[in-house]
């Protein structure tokens, strides 16, 4: 369902992109009215390839350097996979702090020495890739997870029932060409048809029906042989599963309907030219005949008498044969058209986006692109540590690093007026430390001005780490600011679908999957995946886990290589990490739990015997 889910996904994330095209493809559509529509027809190409193909190179040409829709946010959505460029990275700092003052001072004295000892080397990090809604190929849009699951259902339940009533229509088409006969070459003859129409893929035929007249014969049959010379036949088809695929999307049923009618036309012109004669009046007659008993099969098969007859009529009644100048301007035009639109935009600095792979320099889980000194890196992290962000863990993942996410526009501002309030030199009175020792971590941290504090519950932040050492407070500070921890509590659900889940909350698992990263040296690294489904064995495990106690603070515990997914019988997917050493922890959206199992290894009744396919590494009993 996962999988499903992210197809979807990207889905929506090309579809968006592709709206943009699709809107300047009908602009330049319209100001072509006067040109051969044979031109117009291939700007549909352009939208077919948006649509379908995920990669793209970028230009300082493209459509979407305009900014016509909203810049990406500066972090890798929740939920969402990242692209990352390989490279050494050096972690700095370490997990949520600990429950008391005590434990944050020790927290950050440890990030302060992995500081200083990585402002002297030069530091590569990777550089996750955000999702862009003006770039297919940056990944899937932010979509909460509980609402794309459900769509990517109904997606699929519309995409079944398109292709099930095609099925339907072309199945009972070819009970009614069963009594066709034929007439010569590839051209059928039958009393069924009301209209003349191509059918077939690798070997179309043309069918006609009885007692045609002999110049309207000519040019119906020259309008269906020009459709098979073209491969119409076979590009309405790929059109239609296209559609199938997008039928949510009201601008490509737009693009369909138009292209169809492009076709057409674009046939009609080349009858009328060939012809060598007037023929207008006598084609446009017998399009409004065949139109008027115009059959229903399926959206894929090319007809004469199909697709918005009264202006084709009219078309075909006010043509003129054009000059080759027209053809030449129009072909220019559309060759600039498919740069502008089949291209993606350059980055800010104006390099192309591939060169994201360019050196880049990583502190605390601030990420800055490109090759730097280091007056410009100082400058850049400075401009940078000014900003509101907030930090937190994916549940998917076990990097000890958060991952940050800076809200944009008047959230932003209101967020940063909110954390104005907050005061390293503070301190924390007695007083106050009994009210945090009574409050649970949440699970995220906010950064602003350089300074990295822990959000618990009940409107309680502790300073963590920031700044220089002689700017360090003496003691750990912890402010009340109530408005604050609801902005961001706001923020982490509606935005990015971040809440605490509790190990209570691990009843009636019906599969759980474990992800087992097993490193034996820097060139042997293997993944082991193993999923249960027995129902004894899970309910040791959730025996096990459900248990699980706060243990108000961060852990030592090494994080990374196990990542264990659960499948609730209500739907809810819970994933946390796991401590791959004899820890008997757990993290669960960024908050850590210790559970009780006296068999680690060994027994049957221990959480990592239920998983026998796993090599683990040697334990401790």
């Amino acid at each position: 369902m996962n999988r499903i889910s992210e197809v979807f996904a990207g889905i929506l994330s090309m579809g968006g992109a592709a709206a943009i095209v699709i809107a300047a493809v009908l602009l330049i559509r319209m100001l072509m009215k006067r040109f051969p529509r044979k031109y117009a027809y291939l700007l549909w190409l352009i939208v077919g390839i948006r649509l379908v193909c995920p990669v793209a190179v970028t230009s300082s040409l493209s459509l979407f350097n305009l900014r016509i829709l909203p810049e990406k946010s500066n972090f890798a959505a929740f939920g969402q996979k990242e692209e990352v460029v390989p490279a050494e990275k050096i972690s700095l700092g370490a997990g949520l702090p600990e429950g008391t003052a005590a434990g944050q001072g020790r927290v950050r004295e440890e990030i302060r020495e992995d500081k200083k000892a990585a402002e002297d080397i030069s530091l590569h990090g990777q550089v996750p890739s955000a999702p862009d809604p003006s770039d297919p190929n940056s990944g899937s849009p932010t979509v909460f997870p509980e609402i794309l699951q459900p769509a990517a259902l109904v997606w699929l339940t519309g995409i079944a029932l398109i292709l099930l009533w095609n099925i339907y229509v072309m199945l009972h088409m070819r009970r009614r060409l069963r009594n066709a006969v034929l007439y010569r070459e590839n051209i059928y003859q039958c009393s069924g048809v009301a209209s003349p129409f191509v059918a077939g893929i690798f070997r179309p035929r043309i069918y006609i029906p009885f007692h045609l007249g002999e110049t309207e014969e000519n040019y119906i049959l020259r309008h269906e042989r020009y459709h098979i010379r073209r491969g119409d036949h076979l590009i309405k088809i790929a059109a239609f599963l296209i559609l199938t695929v997008y039928w949510f999307h009201p601008l490509v049923w737009v693009s369909f309907f138009c292209m169809v009618r492009d076709m057409e036309m674009s046939c009609d012109e080349y009858v009328l030219v060939s012809m060598g004669q007037d023929i207008r009046d006598e084609y446009s007659r017998s399009l409004l005949a065949f139109a008027t008993n115009r059959r229903r099969p399926s959206m894929s098969l090319p007809a004469f008498g199909e697709s918005d007859t009264g202006k084709r009529i009219r078309h075909i009644l006010n043509f003129h044969k054009k000059g080759k100048w027209m053809g030449m301007f129009a072909a220019f035009i559309v060759l600039a058209a498919a740069v502008v639109c089949l291209t993606n935009r350059m980055t800010e600095g104006g390099e192309m986006e591939q060169s994201l792979a360019a050196a880049s320099t990583e502190v605390h889980g601030y990420e800055i692109t490109g090759t730097l000194d280091a007056a410009e890196k100082g400058e850049a992290l400075e401009s940078v540590e000014e900003q509101v962000r907030i930090g937190f863990w994916r549940p998917e993942d076990g990097e000890a690093e958060p991952h940050y996410y800076e809200p944009g526009g008047g959230e932003a501002e209101q967020l940063k007026q909110l954390a104005s309030k907050l005061d390293p030199d503070n301190g924390c009175t007695e007083a106050m430390e009994k009210k945090l020792q009574k409050t649970k971590t949440t699970g995220y941290v906010i950064s602003y001005k350089g300074n990295v504090w822990t959000v618990y519950t009940g409107g309680y932040v502790a300073f963590l780490y920031g700044g220089e050492e002689e700017d360090d407070p003496e003691e750990t500070a912890v402010m009340y600011l109530p408005e604050l921890c609801q902005e961001l509590e706001r923020i982490c659900r509606e935005e990015l679908d971040y809440e605490r889940i509790e190990p209570s909350q691990i009843k009636n698992v019906i599969s759980a999957e474990i992800s087992y990263k097993y490193i034996r040296n820097k060139s042997d690294e293997k993944t082991y995946r193993q999923t249960l489904t027995e129902k004894s064995k899970l309910k040791i495990l959730e025996n096990i886990l459900s248990n699980a106690e706060d243990i108000q603070g961060s852990s030592a515990c090494p994080f990374g290589t196990a990542v264990l997914k659960l499948q609730l019988e209500n739907g809810k997917e819970i994933q946390l990490t796991w401590g791959d050493d004899s820890c008997r922890v757990i993290r669960i959206n960024g908050i850590y739990y210790e559970y009780e199992d006296r068999y680690l290894s060994f027994s049957p009744h221990g959480i990592r015997a239920l998983f026998d396919k796993i090599p683990w590494r040697d334990m401790e009993k």
